[in-house]
């Protein structure tokens, strides 16, 4: 028996996620909340996003069927890309899309937090966890970043869709590169 056999023979429907339960109506009717969202995100916080919906006349509140998905204004995924981050750069983290720059966009909008992070991706308990680590800046407080991190966790909850920790760190403890520097460290399958 292969390991994927033994882990499907294994499982049951208490240890399947709320997704692997779903009937086909409801896994599409999450698919289009998750549209709605990503779609009303985009307009509302990427000015860039904004432009192009506007220039061929698509509101978020347009979006009512996942065949709605036509109406946006992406012919083809070269744009998506240069927009959103590289497909090599590419985090699936549960199911969900994400890019490093993404996350490095929240962290660059919380004062108390520097620009030198890294992600960290692990697999405890078979979830796939991912964990920032960015050092505080010296002018912060301790108390103060912590509260920053609180604010790092919500924000990508809310822009990116997915949970992630937070662990801020001392100002200088993380690496620096002169070259290009591996931002994401993924331990999921070591």
């Amino acid at each position: 028996m292969t390991t994927r056999e033994t882990r499907l023979a294994a499982a049951t429907p208490e240890s399947l996620d709320p997704e692997e339960r779903m009937s086909r109506d409801e896994l599409e009717s999450l698919q289009l909340r998750r549209l709605q969202h990503t779609v009303r995100t985009a307009y509302e916080n990427v000015p860039t996003y904004r432009r192009k919906f506007d220039e061929v006349g698509v509101h978020p509140d347009d979006i009512k069927d996942l065949a709605d998905v036509e109406k946006l204004p992406f012919p083809g995924m070269r744009r998506i890309e240069k927009i959103t981050g590289r497909n090599d750069d590419m985090i699936i983290l549960r199911g969900v899309n994400l890019f490093p720059t993404q996350v490095e966009e929240i962290v660059l909008t919380l004062p108390e937090l520097s620009p030198h992070f890294i992600i960290e991706l692990s697999r405890p308990a078979r979830l796939d966890k991912l964990t920032v680590r960015v050092e505080r800046r010296e002018s912060a407080r301790a108390e103060a970043a912590d509260m920053a991190a609180n604010e790092l966790i919500r924000r990508v909850k809310t822009a990116i869709g997915c949970s992630i920790d937070v662990d801020v760190v001392d100002p200088g403890s993380i690496e620096r590169s002169a070259g290009k520097f591996q931002r994401v460290h993924d331990e999921r399958n070591a």
